[in-house]
């Protein structure tokens, strides 16, 4: 009310022009679009800064400094960041719309009343009434002196309006490239990504205990039981072969190094005649169901069919009962004669 007191008809009419001005240019429906985009961003964020935490070696020394669970350090970490993203996207790439939005709404009052006069001695009034603002600058709506210069530098030369409607759409376009690029890359992000973080920092735990006790054949083995889980293949190999030179008749490195010759996704790594080498010196070492099963799956892949029945039947006697249903789906594909992924259920 005071406001309105404080303007003549015409002025009231320019403020009314300007909020009309914000409708016309469908400045609600943007804003919220911009607040999904800030979702968007703030999601593949978080996916990005979580997954460099836990590759970190500097987070789980950090972590254990503070005498904290992992996944509270984690929890706290990724909201701080959060809000710090918010803060910088609203202060940055939102206030950059707000303001230039704001300037669109004063171009429509402007040419709506036919001049920039009303608006203008509107925005000097509103600067006058709310404490002599007009020079302070405003990171959402320009400086009110910010903004009559704008007026007046369009009503010299209306070029300026075209040419500021043009910058807010072609920067909305970006904008939406942007996000474009931002879903595309969260549509083709492995649902597995933070599942894979700690495996690669467990990885290079491995490798740095390896170096520190390098006579030592199990840091070589739960290396290349990492890295076979994880899909690398040829560090699995590297690893298996480095921890059987330590030691040549362990019957589990035997055994795991057979079953990546016999079941890995990489041609170049598949070797079934050597997989069934030490599959049969692993098995005569430790005729245990999980080792039966790798010299079965070797004997089927070099086509001694009924040597794999044979051993994969002994597998089945051997399975504890709560595991013997995997063991037969095993035998029945060597009976059938399928040729599907080895181990595969």
């Amino acid at each position: 009310p005071a406001l309105l007191n404080s303007l003549t008809r015409l002025e009231v009419d320019a403020v009314m022009a300007h909020e009309i001005g914000h409708v016309k240019r469908y400045h609600l429906q943007l804003y919220v679009f911009l607040l999904l985009g800030f979702s968007l961003i703030a999601q593949l964020g978080s996916y990005i800064f979580m997954y460099l935490l836990l590759k970190s070696s500097l987070f789980y020394r950090f972590t254990e400094l503070l005498g904290k669970q992992t996944d509270s350090v984690l929890i706290f970490m990724s909201t701080l960041a959060l809000l710090v993203f918010l803060i910088i996207y609203f202060r940055v790439i939102f206030g950059f719309f707000m303001r230039n939005f704001e300037r669109q709404a004063d171009i429509h009052a402007l040419t709506s009343l036919g001049g920039s006069g009303p608006i203008v001695s509107a925005l000097e009034k509103v600067a006058w009434l709310s404490g002599n603002i007009r020079d302070m600058p405003s990171w959402h709506h320009f400086g009110i002196g910010q903004r009559v210069d704008f007026l007046h530098s369009c009503e010299q030369d209306p070029g300026n309006m075209a040419r500021h409607h043009r910058k807010v759409y072609g920067t909305l376009l970006a904008y939406l490239c942007v996000l474009c690029i931002v879903g595309f890359s969260l549509w083709k992000m492995p649902s597995d990504l933070l599942e894979r973080a700690p495996l690669a920092h467990l990885a290079k735990l491995y490798t740095q205990k390896a170096v520190e006790e390098p006579a030592n054949p199990l840091w070589f083995q739960l290396l290349g039981d990492l890295q076979q889980g994880r899909k690398q293949y040829r560090e699995s190999v590297a690893a298996y072969e480095k921890a059987l030179e330590l030691a040549p008749d362990h019957p589990d490195i035997l055994n795991n190094l057979s079953w990546v010759l016999l079941t890995a996704e990489d041609s170049d790594v598949l070797n079934p005649v050597r997989a069934l080498m030490l599959a049969r010196t692993a098995a005569a070492l430790k005729p245990v169901s999980y080792v039966l099963d790798t010299l079965a799956a070797a004997y089927y892949a070099n086509d001694f069919v009924e040597n794999a029945i044979r051993v994969g039947k002994e597998a089945v006697l051997a399975a504890d009962p709560d595991k013997r249903h995997y063991y037969v789906q095993q035998l029945e594909k060597y009976t059938s004669g399928q040729r599907l992924p080895l181990g595969s259920e």
